[in-house]
């Protein structure tokens, strides 16, 4: 009888190995919650770089990230991937807020870009690879720029319109531009006479 029992327990458990374990102090969930912090969903999303709906269904219907994802997030908050999907360690997630005045020491440094690294499935390793080869640190810096993150993260109809002012002329970018900025004001006038 025992033996069925255990049995049974360990074929439970191995099925929970692609599922985050019983045991945790708290779900992914209530720990991404932690690391909100008070920020809205929409700031958080946008710190961490994920869509919002993404984001969102991590609440509202308990999807679980991918280890990418939560490779990201812990990433951006300064928190280990332990503790973000297993709940392991008993401290408190650290402060994401990196002192741009403070040297990290290397081998931190290392170890953040490793576990991003790992996270990518071999042929995306792979093409960064080629790209940091030929382009190196120069490419990673543009990255950096705030402006740059914002088209990063554009989606849908946005990305499909930042995509075609590349191919306009100068001039109908300015047209589209004035156009979009008169839209702006009418809408605001509108919305104080109303």
């Amino acid at each position: 009888m025992n033996h069925i029992v255990n049995r049974k327990e360990r074929s439970t458990e191995k099925e929970s190995d692609f599922s985050f374990p019983v045991f945790q102090k708290e779900s992914i969930k209530e720990r991404l919650a932690m690391l909100m912090r008070g920020r809205s969903k929409t700031a958080v999303a946008k710190a961490w770089g994920l869509p919002f709906s993404t984001l969102n269904n991590y609440f509202e219907k308990d999807a679980t990230p991918s280890l990418q994802v939560a490779s990201q997030i812990a990433f951006a908050e300064g928190v280990s991937i332990d503790w973000l999907v297993f709940g392991k360690e008993d401290i408190e997630p650290i402060s994401p807020k990196i002192d741009e005045n403070v040297q990290l020491p290397l081998d931190i440094t290392l170890q953040r870009l490793l576990a991003i690294l790992s996270a990518l499935e071999a042929s995306e390793a792979e093409r960064l690879s080629k790209i940091l080869a030929l382009n190196g640190a120069k490419y990673l810096s543009r990255l950096l720029e705030p402006e740059n993150q914002e088209l990063i993260q554009l989606e849908g109809r946005k990305r499909a319109a930042a995509l075609l002012l590349d191919h306009l002329s100068d001039e109908r970018v300015r047209e589209i531009l004035a156009e979009i900025e008169s839209d702006k004001l009418s809408s605001s006038l509108e919305s104080k006479a109303g």
